[in-house]
């Protein structure tokens, strides 16, 4: 579809109108809303976003200069001309983006303007326009420039609209005549503030809401590449940028379609919001899915197809935004100039710390030097490609066929970057993915790439995941006090490459539908068969494709306290090396999702897990404990533990037996010896014990807070604690709660607080001790907490609550909770069990983002499972009801993962 330029706006009739005594200001405003349903037309029927973009410019180029003759017709004996400038400048307005004018003088002289100029940006804001407007002489621009490379960058750009034409021309020699922001200089300075916006913005296209201008890979990207080749060239254009052979036409190609898929988007932005709007948020996201005319499959939402064109986009953008600084900077450096080049095998040079091919025809010639290059970054440390060299590879990926991959030499030098035992694999492969070379080595892989997870528990596409999982692997190598014994894990592992291939292919088959990890599987053995790998090795990564999942449900999901539970998962890994592997690959993929979902907790989870099936494989999986003998030994680690804490007169040892003696067995094998002491010891140094008994400690390896309370048991003790902690807002990760056979509650929690950074002084531990005391005294009604307001991102990802039993466990009801992650959540659980006269033994809670995955394991009365089908319906209903409320106030304040 075309945009007639008088579709927007008949200038003769607009004219006639005034003449003819029309109020101008509802003219303006009826001709410009005109124009903006012309423009969402002109989208919605898929029309050219590069015409709409040139014709709404040109629109409000005419209503300007219009308004401007109109106003300052009395100021025609002044030497002024009024100038465009920033992306009015370019000529890129997008339909509510702000119009950015310079009014240029000769002399600076403001008085006798100033009452026609008044009028004249009045009547502008009064049209609806959104005006920037500075007024300065040819100096006055000069000195403002002089000091602000924003100021500078804008006039570099400016474009004339009306008035004498000469000082414009007058202004560009002299901001151009190298006295100010020389080329180089100009240059860093952009880089620099390149690098600062996107640190500002994590330094990743990837975000789950992008902004389309400042985000790496958006407009900015672009501009930035058009400011440095204005300034050193002259250049306003990509095209003058192909026709002074600064780019290719495949180059040319690429930067023009993504720069119009991106403006297609920002038009959209701000035609649905009728505002200027940059931020692509999750309600314009589906909006414009729709609008684009994408349509949900049974792989992929709407949503994700647009999101995927989108994170495509970007990453087109940042490599040619990459590759063009390069090339600048490469072609404008007079050390690199004069730097001897340096022979590395063969066909490449080291040149300036740049890996350079030595023949422009190299890749043609030998298309595996392409592969062959990252491995020699690898051995001898190299990070950085010539820019000549980068635009080789991608010149040639169209060599990349089924021959080239089914090559033996191509295979070989392929599996050779993941025997690396350095860092340098993390490098190689997003470069590789940068330039679409990953991809088209291996398709499965260029399937993922820009592939959106939509929920708000995965921050990183498919392929940016990957890759994080994968550095996350070699960081382990580079910093091994982080993780110590992952670190001595992998240093200490046989054909290391068989876990990074894993990394690799863990989530490969993401967005084809089905079980992703079996159809990952599949592809993972394949891949290893054909690289020569052994069967037993392929076997291996194929395990761990199929099981990466499996270690973070056992540790956050099953009760890895019991016994019973480690044998299974020992039964399921079989011998230590698949433990080993499973490991690494779990603590690595964890890391990688989100920032927000990783935490020490999780962390020592792992590790406890790890450490108790590795001592369960060394005695045998099979072997059942000893209980009698497991509940000595721990009773005597605990004494050890308590003789090296405690000085002779507070340690009453014959006292501690006897409490010992009060408590089922279940309590010593559920509890680790540090707990069993440290609950000791509580008691032990308080002989005349305050009902209930509050003790809290701060560890260092859950950076939490543990908390051990001590009560006569009562079927209100756990709602009035877990609402204390609630009042709080403290952060409930783990619960344990055991009852004595003399009829004493030991409740043990570990929970987040919500002042950080005084988690760990002794005044702040004294405060929660006396404040939850006082809260679990005081009598008072137990009461559902409400559901807090959906946040804006949720709305876009509801969480249907879930709730589900299992019987693993002889002794208890396992009840599976799927919900929003809100206040009070196991307050409210806590509170319908005290209902249904149900007893909660221990509960995890786990949060991914705003999800909450919970398990409560539940005894009845009588000390035995629940089992009785109509009680566990009603249950079951209760538990929803109790998920699914909301709150009436916005804003009311919770503490998240309870």
């Amino acid at each position: 579809m075309r945009l007639a330029k008088s579709k927007l706006l008949n200038t003769a009739l607009l004219k006639h109108q005034l003449q003819e005594g029309g109020a101008p200001i509802p003219l303006f405003k009826k001709t410009i809303k005109r124009a903006h349903d012309q423009l969402r037309r002109h989208q919605n029927e898929g029309g050219s976003s590069a015409e709409l973009v040139e014709k709404y410019t040109w629109m409000i180029d005419q209503l300007i200069t219009l308004a401007w003759h109109q106003s300052m017709r009395n100021t025609a004996d002044i030497a002024m001309q009024l100038i465009a400038v920033g992306g009015y400048g370019r000529g890129e307005l997008h339909p509510y983006s702000d119009v950015d004018l310079l009014i240029l003088l000769q002399e600076p002289d403001y008085e006798n303007i100033q009452q026609p100029l008044e009028g004249f940006l009045r009547f502008l804001w009064d049209i609806g326009l959104e005006i920037g407007h500075s007024v300065r002489s040819i100096n006055d621009c000069l000195k403002a420039a002089r000091g602000d490379i924003t100021i500078m960058t804008n006039l570099l750009e400016a474009r004339h609209l009306a008035g004498d034409e000469e000082l414009l021309g007058e202004l560009d020699d002299k901001l151009r005549n190298g006295r100010l922001w020389s080329a180089a200089k100009f240059f860093q300075a952009k880089f620099q503030e390149q690098e600062k916006r996107h640190k500002q913005l994590q330094d990743t296209a990837y975000s789950l809401e992008p902004n389309i201008k400042e985000s790496p890979g958006g407009l900015r990207d672009l501009q930035t590449v058009l400011w440095v080749y204005n300034r050193h060239y002259g250049i306003r254009t990509f095209r003058e940028m192909k026709e002074q052979g600064h780019i290719n036409d495949d180059e040319y190609r690429v930067l023009i379609r993504a720069r119009n898929i991106l403006w297609k988007i920002r038009a959209g932005l701000h035609l649905n919001n009728k505002r200027r709007e940059d931020r692509l948020l999750f309600d314009s996201q589906r909006e414009l899915a729709a609008e684009f005319g994408y349509h949900d499959t049974q792989a992929h939402l709407a949503v994700e197809q647009l999101m995927k064109r989108y994170y495509r986009t970007a990453k087109q953008v940042i490599y040619l935004n990459e590759i063009l600084l390069s090339h600048y900077r490469v072609a404008n450096s007079s050390r690199f100039a004069i730097a001897v080049p340096k022979n590395i095998g063969g066909d490449f040079v080291l040149k300036n710390k740049m890996i350079a091919q030595r023949r422009a025809d190299l890749f043609k010639r030998k298309p595996q030097a392409m592969l062959k290059l990252f491995v020699l970054m690898q051995q001898h440390k190299i990070t950085a490609i010539h820019p000549d060299t980068t635009r080789a590879i991608r010149s040639n990926l169209d060599l990349i066929n089924n021959n080239f991959r089914a090559d033996p030499k191509s295979r070989e030098l392929f599996l050779q970057l993941f025997k690396d035992e350095g860092v340098g694999l993390t490098n190689a492969l997003a470069r590789m993915n940068a330039y679409g070379l990953l991809g088209a080595y291996l398709p499965v892989f260029g399937a993922i790439v820009g592939q959106m997870q939509h929920d708000l528990f995965h921050v990183y596409t498919v392929d940016g995941h990957t890759l994080m999982v994968i550095q996350n692997l070699t960081r382990l190598r580079k910093y091994p006090d982080e993780y110590p014994l992952a670190s001595e894990l992998l240093a200490e592992l046989k054909q290391p490459e068989r876990l990074f291939l894993a990394a690799l292919f863990h989530d490969i088959a993401k967005g084809r539908g089905g079980d992703h990890s079996v159809l990952g599987e599949r592809d993972a053995y394949q891949f290893c068969i054909d690289h020569s790998l052994s069967e037993d090795d392929a076997k291996l990564v194929g395990w761990l494709v199929l099981n990466h999942l499996i270690m973070s449900h056992y540790s956050q999901r099953r009760d890895i306290s019991d016994p019973a539970v480690i044998q299974e998962f020992a039964e399921l890994v079989g011998d230590q090396e698949h433990l080993d592997f499973l490991y690494l690959l779990t603590l690595a993929d964890i890391r990688g999702t989100s920032p927000k979902v990783w935490n020490a907790w999780k962390g020592q989870l792992l590790l406890e897990l790890y450490n108790a099936t590795r001592a369960a494989l060394r005695q045998g999986a099979v072997t059942l404990i000893n209980e009698p003998e497991y509940v000595e030994d721990s009773q005597r680690a605990a004494m050890e533990l308590l003789q090296s804490q405690l000085s002779k007169t507070q340690l009453n040892q014959r006292h501690i037996e006897e409490f010992w003696g009060t408590l089922p067995n279940d309590y010593f094998i559920r509890n680790e010896p540090f707990y069993v002491a440290w609950h000791a010891a509580s008691l032990s140094q308080n002989t005349a014990i305050d009902i209930p008994l509050v003790s809290v400690r701060y560890s260092e390896r859950l950076e939490a807070n543990m908390f051990f309370v001590f009560a006569p048991d009562s079927r209100q003790l756990l709602t009035r604690v877990t609402a204390a902690f609630d009042a709080l807002e403290l952060n409930i990760i783990e619960a344990r709660l055991q009852l004595s056979n003399n009829g004493l509650a030991l409740y043990s929690f570990n929970a987040l607080v919500p002042e950080a950074e005084m988690a760990k002084t002794t005044d702040y531990m004294q405060f929660l001790q006396e404040r939850l005391r006082h809260l679990i005294l005081q009598n008072h009604d137990s009461k559902a907490i409400r559901r807090r307001n959906a946040s804006r991102a949720l709305k876009h990802f509801p969480i249907q609550p879930k709730v589900t039993f299992s019987f693993n466990n002889p002794k208890y009801t396992a009840i599976d909770v799927v919900a929003q992650d809100q206040p009070g959540l196991l307050h409210n659980v806590a509170r319908i069990l005290q209902e249904f006269n149900i007893k909660l033994m221990s509960a995890k809670i786990a949060t991914f983002g705003e999800r909450a995955e919970d398990i409560f394991f539940v005894q009845s009365s009588d000390r035995a499972p629940v089992t009785d089908a109509d009680t566990l319906e009603r249950l079951r209903q209760e538990l929803l009801g109790a998920l699914d409320r909301r709150v009436d106030k916005p804003g009311q304040s919770a503490s998240a993962g309870q």
